[in-house]
């Protein structure tokens, strides 16, 4: 037949209804369309029905007389004569709802997703009918407003049988006023919707009041009204409707002759409804797996309407087949891509597809993706990019990018065509638009398809962190996106991305600054989000607003697409404006296709209200993730569980500008086990991604010490040398002033330094030594970052070199005075690099520089003395320069003796003595006799500082038992013990008795943590030692504090093996030691070992330790692990000059050695381990290094025989990757 005439219009409306964008108005003529429930029941009324009755009541029975007069102004007459109550019962009486029932056509039409319904109708057959939706009934004004936000069934004239009816003439006049929200309420719809009117004739005098009230008040500001129904109208009538607004879609020319009055309407219905149904689009939720629906009549026959293209039945249809599992040809490859076209171009358009069904496509990313790229360049062209286009296409859609070797063939495909050759030297590619064609493909299309390729490769390079590829595949397309706004946009922001990633702030904020505004408001959000990540977070608030305000512009698309963008762009400046990972809002705010994106974000990211999370959890937990087979096989499937869903949630917050730091604000803690199940995989994206948020707690849980064993060499490196850059443009004032940065970056590089190369190692030590020198300008403030760099700087010393240490040596003793609470570097190589101090080389003009500088005052001076008092304690000050420096020392002394400006009066041990030639060891005993001890507890006050701690110490380092020479130690007189005694016992009573007033469990808690090691401390290490052999008095003075300390948890077994210098304790002691070296208790077992190392200490005023003893320790660090074994190793170290001369330990020793080795083999490190289980084991291999180094070079100078598991130890630690392992063999045979 010829084309249906208004079929344009019904197509209109069915895409508005189904978009959730049209409203329904039903009259009287409806109501036919329901079901007598009696057999002598007559058909519905209507107005003319209506109009006879209402004649017949005014003019005695004639129901013909004034049949030309309107319903209204008979019903006005009747209520004039008869009054408003008769004519309320008339009403009542004429349209007998109970004698009807809703009928089919009532139910399949509220069925139908209208966004209201209204009806003039009186009767309640719209209420009464059962429908899949869940419509709020409105019989008065008052129920308008509701928080409920189901569609509404709007009574608009009344409800039967309760009055008050609209039916007469005034109250038509009055409607307006008396119903003015019923009015609005129907102009809002129709300024907002397609407004449809069934059930209506054109004379009905609801249709043409209504009409009437909305062309005055909206004259053309309108959206079409559609009448619709078999209205058979002449041109003339269809002329009269649309110049009032009214735009006909009459189906009479659809209808079968067969159908004869009544009937011909319900058709009419029934038609008009099965189109509706009929076009019903495809539940985006199924895609792409759309099943083909059977439709009610053939619309290409009967409306001439084109349906080609229209169903879907993709079920199994976009699969590889299983056929192709190992093989393909050009053919098979060929309809692949033509289904995955079809599926492609009927997605529903969102900005990211929602997670379900990014699970369904899982079925593409399989090993067979693989099996593709493999094979692609055996596929002729076009196909090839064809094919490959279908694939990234499918890929970025699931939120998953190119890995490791994938990249490369993807690479070498796109070089193989140039699209742009006035752009791109076309010398190295094959195929160009002036010398190849095909006909099923266009070189446009195939210029859309590559820069596609190009840019998921470009994410790719990203994030498989390959920054030379990426450098330069990016700026080989830098004038290609000049052509086209979205390919502009991507190019800036994929630019942005990746120096923030490298952690190059200064240039993002360059490239943010040239960035043009003119794209779509989803690339002003990811611009404003990438801002957010430099802490310019005022022009990302400005940005953000211009989004809001550019949504506007947009309104006039249609679709998921432009819907989900107005989503995330809304959803982004609320986010942004709270500061923090947080929405709320209505669960009913929907879009039109029912996509919400705050759904999607809280499935993939607030921890605790996410779907999203909590099945990637569990899908890490239940799986077993391979780095090494992901990277290795490139016939196996790359996308282990882990990874596709790791990776997909974090491109998700990218694609919709969802940044991971707000100004001070950040979520990344809430995302910590989608970064750890990507570490694996990803190791320097990762890492560096985590620096460049900035979360210090997550940058220590997510690089551990553990996850770092994993990395390959080359990440180490990558990681490293662009954390490094970062510093040191942080250092040089090019970069951003974020301190949380830097104490990320600083222990993130504190993590991996244990797998560093020297040279790597040494360029690590560069840069801290960067920082330490920038302290000076007061650019460092924070305490935190302090402790981090102090333990950075410990540890870096530690593991490096002794020739890196050399190298640097000049550079470190010339640093100048710090003020920011950071170690000074040349006192942390002097502490712990003890061995490699005796080899280092220091030049005349580097200890002239020194002197001079101690001639100074303040800090200057105090620094130089610090180093000087070192040097010289390490034999590297020359005798020639001893007189030059003695007089820099004691240019002034305060009264007390001590020179001025001295870090520690310690040091004066280690420097030359006063010009006066007094021993300055007797200047530092009167001192400290005289130094009053600090109190803790004054009044009612605990003091919480270490004054008391300082004080022990002081007495520790300055004492005969301290590390250090002869000439170095303080010899004290059992008189001078005595008096210490006395004074630190009369300062513990008078404590004590101040601790009982205070009176509370707090307190003696917070003074036995603050003073009880302490106390222990200072007397084994000072007052016992020193005292004669028959010295009761002060011992039994000590026993009560020493008793009290016991009974509050602190360990006492180093004053009780002090006491063993007198005999009748020692008994006791060794009987402390042995029930402590048997006990189950581990941290009873460790304390008993040190008791035994403290022993060894005292060796020239105690008896020999046991045989037994020493057997024990040997017995313990052969069966034992942990700590245990770890203590035990270190005790094992400080008794090896009396192993070695017996061969029985000395092959015990080698058993426990190799026990060390295999239980602590470097190779079975890996993320499995928890962080303190790992440093437990480096600590023990490192203890293991140091015996085998120390036992080896022992038997070595005796001439003994050298056991074989000793030169294993030797071999090993050449190639052994953990550097703390390698370091003691290194300095003892450099030494």
């Amino acid at each position: 037949m010829s084309e249906f005439v208004d079929g344009i219009h019904l197509q209109e409306l069915a895409t508005n209804l189904w978009r959730n964008r049209a409203a329904l108005m039903i009259g009287s003529g409806f109501s036919r369309n329901s079901k007598a429930c009696r057999a002598n029941s007559q058909q519905f009324p209507l107005w003319n029905d209506l109009k006879l009755s209402l004649s017949s009541a005014l003019y005695n029975g004639d129901r013909s007389k004034n049949t030309k007069e309107s319903a209204l102004k008979l019903a006005q007459e009747y209520e004039d004569y008869f009054g408003r109550h008769k004519l309320d019962e008339l009403l009542i009486n004429e349209i007998k709802t109970d004698d009807f029932e809703p009928g089919e056509l009532h139910e399949r039409l509220l069925d139908l997703p209208w966004i209201d319904i209204f009806t003039t109708n009186y009767d309640d057959l719209l209420e009464r009918t059962l429908s899949m939706r869940n419509y709020r009934i409105v019989k008065s004004i008052s129920q308008i407003s509701s928080q409920q936000n189901n569609p509404r069934i709007v009574k608009l004239h009344g409800s039967l049988p309760t009055p008050p009816f609209v039916i007469t003439e005034e109250d038509y006049r009055r409607y307006p006023y008396d119903y003015a929200p019923f009015v609005n309420t129907i102009q809002q719809s129709i300024m907002e919707n397609s407004f449809c009117l069934l059930g209506f004739s054109g004379d009905d005098p609801n249709f043409l009041a209504w009409s009437g009230w909305v062309r005055d008040n909206l004259g053309h500001n309108q959206n079409p009204i559609y009448l619709i129904g078999d209205l058979d109208l002449s041109q003339s009538r269809r002329k009269y409707l649309e110049r009032k607004l009214i735009q006909p879609i009459d189906l009479s020319p659809l209808i079968n002759t067969s159908f004869h009055g009544t009937s011909r309407h319900s058709e009419a219905t029934s038609l008009f409804i099965s189109y509706l149904e009929d076009h019903q689009p495809p539940d985006p939720y199924k895609w792409p797996f759309y099943e083909e629906r059977k439709r009610s009549y053939d619309w290409q026959r009967i409306i001439g309407e084109d349906t080609s293209g229209k169903l879907y039945n993709f079920v199994d249809e976009i699969k590889i087949p299983k056929y192709l599992k190992t093989d393909f040809n050009s053919e098979d490859l060929d309809r692949i891509s033509k289904k995955w076209k079809r599926a492609r171009e009927t997605y529903p358009g969102w900005m990211v597809c929602p997670y379900k069904l990014r699970k369904r496509l899982e079925l593409f990313i399989d090993r067979r993706v693989n099996l593709i790229l493999h094979r692609i360049s055996e596929v002729p062209a076009p196909l090839d990019i064809v094919i490959l286009h279908e694939l990234t296409w499918f890929l970025d859609t699931s939120l998953l990018p190119f890995f490791a070797e994938q990249i490369d063939i993807v690479i070498d495909l796109i070089e193989k065509y140039n699209p742009f050759p006035g752009v791109v030297p076309s010398s190295a590619c094959e195929l160009v638009p002036e010398k190849d064609k095909w006909d099923s493909v266009t070189w446009t299309e195939i210029s859309e398809m590559w820069i596609r390729i190009v840019f998921s490769v470009l994410r790719s390079l990203r994030i498989n962190y390959r920054p030379e590829q990426y450098l330069n595949l990016l700026d080989s397309i830098t004038e290609i996106c000049r052509r086209s706004i979205d390919w502009e946009q991507r190019w800036y922001f994929e630019k942005t991305m990746f120096e923030i990633l490298q952690l190059r702030f200064a240039d993002a904020i360059q490239t943010l600054e040239k960035w043009p505004e003119d794209g779509s408001p989803i690339w002003l959000v990811r611009k404003a989000s990438l801002m957010c990540q430099i802490s310019e977070i005022e022009k990302a608030n400005r940005l953000a607003e211009k989004a809001v305000k550019k949504l506007r512009e947009f309104h006039s698309k249609e679709g998921p697409q432009a819907e989900s963008e107005s989503q995330w762009v809304t959803f982004f400046s609320e986010y942004l404006s709270r500061a923090q990972f947080r929405f709320s809002g209505n669960r009913h705010d929907r879009s039109s296709n029912g996509y919400i994106a705050k759904d999607e974000v809280q499935r993939a990211y607030y921890d605790a209200l996410s779907v999203l999370i909590k099945s990637i959890e569990k899908e890490i937990d239940s799986k077993e993730a391979s780095a090494d087979s992901f990277r290795m096989v490139i016939s196996s499937s790359p996308y282990d569980d882990k990874l596709r869903y790791g990776i997909a949630n974090l491109l998700l917050l990218e694609e919709c500008g969802i940044p991971f730091r707000i100004g001070i604000s950040t979520n990344l803690s809430d995302y910590a086990r989608v970064l750890k199940a990507v570490l694996p995989f990803l190791p320097a994206y990762i890492s560096l991604k985590t620096v460049s948020a900035g979360h210090i707690g997550t940058s220590e849980s997510i690089i551990t010490l553990p996850a770092s064993a994993e990395f390959s060499d080359e990440e180490i490196v990558q990681v490293s040398e662009r954390i490094f850059d970062y510093l040191e443009a942080r250092v040089a004032g090019k970069n951003d002033n974020a301190e949380h940065k830097i104490l990320s970056s600083l222990k993130v590089l504190s993590t991996l330094s244990w797998r560093m190369p020297e040279n790597v190692l040494e360029h690590y030590l560069d840069v801290l030594l960067d920082i330490f020198e920038m302290s000076n300008g007061n650019k460092i403030k924070s305490m935190i970052i302090s402790t981090e760099f102090n333990k950075a700087l410990s540890e870096t010393v530690r593991i490096l070199g002794w020739a890196s240490i050399d190298r640097l040596m000049d550079r470190i003793l010339s640093l100048s005075v710090h003020s920011e609470g950071l170690n000074d570097p040349s006192v942390t190589v002097f502490e712990n690099r003890q061995i490699a101090m005796k080899t280092i080389q220091i030049s005349a003009s580097q200890l002239n520089s020194l002197i001079d500088s101690s001639y100074a005052s303040g800090q200057t001076r105090k620094a130089s003395l610090t180093k000087l008092a070192y040097l010289n304690s390490y034999g590297l000050i020359a005798e020639e320069f001893e007189e030059r420096l003695r007089d820099a020392v004691w240019k002034e002394a305060t009264r007390c003796g001590i020179p001025v400006d001295i870090e520690t009066p310690i040091l004066g041990l280690y420097l030359p003595g006063p010009k006066n030639g007094k021993d300055y060891r007797d200047v530092l005993r009167d001192y400290l006799l005289n130094l009053p001890v600090p109190k803790i507890i004054e009044g009612s006050v605990l003091s919480h500082t270490n004054s008391f701690s300082h004080y022990v110490n002081l007495f520790v380092n300055a004492s005969l038992f301290s590390s250090g020479g002869e000439k170095h130690r303080i010899d004290w007189t059992e008189i001078e013990a005595e008096a210490i005694c006395s004074k630190i016992v009369a300062w513990w009573n008078e404590q004590q008795a101040a601790l009982k007033e205070l009176n509370g469990e707090v307190f003696e808690k917070s003074f036995s943590f603050i003073v009880h090691e302490d106390m222990i401390t200072l007397v084994s290490h000072v007052i016992v030692p020193s005292l004669g052999q028959d010295n009761d008095n002060c011992i039994s003075e000590l026993l009560p504090a020493i008793d009290v300390i016991e009974k509050g948890g602190t360990s006492v077994i180093l004053a009780y093996v002090a006491l063993m210098k007198f005999e009748k304790y020692r008994d006791q002691t060794t009987t402390k030691i042995r029930e402590g070296l048997q006990s189950p208790d581990e941290k009873t077992v460790i304390n008993s070992i040190r008791g035994i190392s403290f022993w060894q200490s005292l060796s020239e005023v105690l008896p020999s330790i046991p045989e037994e003893f020493i057997t024990k320790i040997l017995q313990i660090a052969e069966n034992r692990s942990g700590d245990v074994l770890l203590e035990s190793s270190r005790c094992i170290f400080n008794l090896i000059p009396g192993i070695c001369g017996e061969d029985s330990l000395v092959l015990i020793l080698c058993s426990i050695l190799r026990n060390i080795r295999e239980m602590t083999d470097s190779a079975k490190y890996n993320s499995a381990l928890a962080t303190a289980a790992m440093k437990n084991l480096i600590q023990i291999r490192e203890a293991g290094a140091f015996i085998s180094s120390e036992l080896y070079y022992a038997l070595k100078e005796k001439n003994g025989n050298i056991p074989e598991e000793l030169s294993v130890w030797k071999e090993m630690a050449a190639e052994e990757r953990v550097r703390r392992v390698k370091i003691p063999w290194e300095d003892r045979e450099h030494l």
